[in-house]
């Protein structure tokens, strides 16, 4: 009968808990239960879509009459705990496929392919440890080779090492290799890690850039994160695109590795905003200072990226929050003047703008553009000067507006440019010149004078009447034209 169909899983163990489960070759999603406790996995959540690990392995392979064959690696302690909640017959009246017993409806068979006494490997590997830490080699490799011959995993990575730097044995790159191999094959992400390296320098194995990839997108899944650092130069030398590496960043993400969280989150910023968010706050929540920034940028600009991605809604409430809990990890860190500058300069935004449940506040938006300015950010100088531009927090002042523009202009600011060209046009703040006023808007729409967005429809305006009327600038009534249906189709 083709719905009682027998499926084989594999569950492996590591130090630190559930590393992967594996059905007929294909990876099982473990995202649900990878941090929750065994019992856990075989209990339904219908409120996060969890019917039990039996069931759940019924669906992945689309039968729901499957029985399943396991083969279990780790502890001992970690195996006896996975067999006692799949075998407790005391909890069959529950069992809606989740728990399977041999008086449930499901079958169950269990291999535990155990071809040794456990404690006797340990034992082995225990001395061997001993005497590596002692520097004995020779004793160290030959219990490391005994227990990995009983199919201890880190018996085998150890072994591997032995043969790799001649330690206790004449060195050998294909023996080590073909530990590393057996110890990969069954789950070992450090073993992964190294068997990546054999085969991205050629050691014991003929050079294979792509196996290289394999085995470190294999170690780095399971969240190596040194594994994630050679699919990071990998990707920096061309060999994996940033879509592709992305996909394995995240087990090291997972793991709680802050480099990696940030990474992703800048990542996912302009492609979905509910992740880059999550990432960033994975990584602001264990104190990283730059991760609140970016957590603070993110609300204040609403930022959406390209193309079809999730939007997100501007919170300036939300973004004070995180901007002023950088600023306080800040204080209490060695960190650059240009951070600090950042900081002064998102929080100005926020009052300047207001909404969202934040008061509007000029004064003090003012107060964090000038501390910003203090500590050297360029981005501000243009919005200080338009705030003394219009007596916004301020006392109207267009000399002192000019002198701000004028150091956003020198900073190449596209809009302190513009601004520059407006004051003096209009003679607020300088003495009026046209000349000049035409020479600032030139160099906002690039020295060649070919018509671009400019975000100043007077700017638009003056440039096409300059090549117009040939006053300034030689006459080109081309160029006239074009500037002047620019500014009609743009405004």
């Amino acid at each position: 009968n083709a719905k009682r169909k027998i499926y084989n899983v594999t569950v492996t163990f590591g130090k630190k808990g559930l590393l992967e489960i594996v059905v007929e070759d294909e990876d099982f999603d473990i995202s649900y239960i990878k941090e929750r406790d065994i019992k856990e996995w075989f209990q339904g959540d219908e409120q996060n879509g969890w019917g039990g690990l039996i069931h759940e392995l019924q669906k992945a392979v689309s039968n729901d009459g499957a029985r399943f064959e396991f083969e279990i690696h780790g502890s001992e302690d970690v195996k006896k705990e996975f067999l006692k909640y799949v075998e407790k017959t005391d909890q069959c009246t529950e069992c809606n496929g989740e728990i399977v017993t041999e008086n449930c409806e499901h079958d169950l068979h269990i291999e535990n392919n155990e071809m040794h006494n456990d404690n006797e490997e340990e034992s082995d590997f225990h001395k061997a440890e001993e005497a590596y830490n002692q520097a004995d080699y020779n004793r160290a490799a030959e219990y490391y080779e005994k227990a990995a011959l009983c199919g201890n995993l880190r018996a085998q990575v150890k072994s591997g090492e032995c043969y790799q730097l001649g330690l206790g044995v004449t060195q050998d790159y294909g023996k080590a290799v073909e530990w590393y191999l057996k110890a990969a094959e069954a789950g070992d992400s450090q073993a992964q890690l190294w068997l990546g390296g054999c085969y991205s320098t050629g050691t014991g194995v003929e050079k294979n850039h792509n196996k290289a990839i394999e085995w470190y997108k294999k170690s780095a899944k399971q969240g190596n994160k040194e594994a994630y650092k050679c699919l990071v130069d990998l990707y920096k030398c061309g060999m994996l695109t940033e879509d592709d590496l992305a996909e394995y960043v995240v087990g090291v993400a997972e793991a709680g590795d802050v480099e990696a969280q940030i990474w992703l989150g800048r990542y996912y910023c302009w492609k979905n905003n509910t992740e880059a968010i999550k990432w960033y706050q994975m990584a602001a929540e264990q104190g990283d200072i730059d991760a609140c920034k970016e957590m603070g940028d993110l609300y204040c600009a609403g930022k959406v990226g390209i193309g079809d991605v999730s939007e997100l809604d501007q919170n300036y409430c939300e973004a004070v929050k995180w901007y002023e809990m950088a600023l306080k990890q800040a204080d209490e860190k060695s960190v650059s003047s240009d951070f600090y500058g950042k900081i002064f300069y998102g929080l100005g935004n926020c009052y300047r703008w207001g909404g969202n449940g934040l008061e509007q506040d000029y004064e003090r938006a003012v107060e964090y553009y000038k501390k910003a300015a203090d500590f050297g950010n360029v981005d501000v100088k243009y919005w200080l000067g338009d705030c003394y531009y219009y007596g916004n927090g301020v006392v109207q002042d267009y000399a002192k507006a000019v002198d701000w523009f004028r150091q956003a202009a020198d900073e190449d600011d596209i809009c302190g440019l513009c601004s520059m060209g407006e004051c003096y046009y209009l003679g607020r703040g300088v003495e009026r010149d046209i000349a000049k006023a035409f020479s600032y808007y030139l160099e906002a729409a690039g020295e060649d004078g070919d018509v671009v967005w400019l975000p100043d429809p007077l700017g638009v305006w003056l440039l096409g009447a300059c090549y117009m009327d040939g006053d300034v600038v030689t006459q080109d009534y081309k160029k006239a034209i074009e500037w002047y249906e620019s500014g009609a189709t743009d405004y």
